[in-house]
């Protein structure tokens, strides 16, 4: 968020730098919909932290785990920022 701040201090909006974001926070998903972010990259870290726990208490018990368990990363750009949004505020991370 520091870049898209720099970005509009200098004046330099609109001038064909395109600023991407990393996860669905709430700052990146915002600016995807306001246009100063052109693309983000989103992860599920609330899958990934129930599948961890799930497989931990698998492994405790003595039942076998995969080795290796693999989650999707997904493109946000404005046309699907809104599932999204959607999705976080289900898991109650972040807020419209």
């Amino acid at each position: 968020m520091g870049i898209v701040s720099a970005i509009k201090s200098a004046g330099l909006q609109n001038k064909g730098i395109i600023v991407t974001g990393v996860d669905s926070t709430e700052d990146v998903m915002n600016g995807i919909k306001d246009g100063s972010i052109s693309v983000g990259v989103a992860q599920d870290p609330y899958q990934m932290g129930y599948q961890s726990v799930e497989n931990a208490i698998k492994w405790i018990k003595g039942e076998s785990v995969q080795k290796e368990i693999k989650f999707d990363c997904e493109y946000m750009t404005k046309d699907n920022v809104e599932k999204f949004i959607q999705r976080e505020a289900a898991y109650n991370t972040s807020s419209k």
